[in-house]
């Protein structure tokens, strides 16, 4: 692999600084999104303890297996089915964070409908690979393993790493895909 990922990228820079009263300076926080407000409010921890209560009856990110026009219209009438009931003021179940569960798995189907694949074998890797294990992926690509009978994907993000988790016969283990890219 050309490089070290660590260190081959470059600092954003606005131009725009702000001091702080210890001395140190740092970029603005202008036009960067704020991802803390998601944290206000009750959704945020009902839709984790929704997707907590998916991953214990199917798997964790089983909802990520999603790829075709069949998930994005189930997503879609679920979602739809849900906010009605939510609407109504049914209280069976939490349809709220149902709602958000449902448009958010019908969104990442969509998102990978323009993604580029890859599918990664990460016992005898199909794709370029160094001594060192590391397999490369294209920036956006979809990572696809499966180890041991054990199926997990991810996306490859700007950032240019994703780890690969799969639960072994002796517990988790943790793979890196190192995704060339714009970091």
């Amino acid at each position: 692999m050309e490089g070290d990922a660590v260190t081959d990228f470059t600092v954003k820079d606005s131009g725009a600084r702000m001091e702080f009263e210890s001395g140190m300076v740092r970029d603005t926080e202008d036009n960067k999104t704020d991802y803390s407000l998601v944290l206000d409010g009750p959704m945020f921890d009902r839709w984790a303890e929704h997707l907590t209560k998916g991953a214990k009856k199917y798997a964790p990110r089983n909802w990520m297996k999603a790829t075709g026009e069949a998930e994005l219209d189930r997503f879609k009438r679920s979602a739809l089915r849900h906010f009605l009931q939510w609407y109504r003021g049914e209280t069976d179940e939490d349809h709220a964070a149902a709602v958000m569960f449902n448009i958010n798995g019908a969104e990442y189907v969509k998102s990978q409908e323009s993604e580029p694949k890859v599918t990664l074998n990460l016992v005898g890797s199909i794709g370029p690979e160094d001594a060192s294990g590391w397999a490369i992926a294209a920036p956006g690509a979809i990572i696809s393993s499966t180890i041991s009978g054990h199926e997990h994907r991810c996306r490859a993000t700007h950032m240019g790493w994703s780890c690969l988790r799969h639960e072994g016969h002796d517990g988790p283990h943790l793979r890196r895909a190192y995704i060339p890219g714009d970091n």
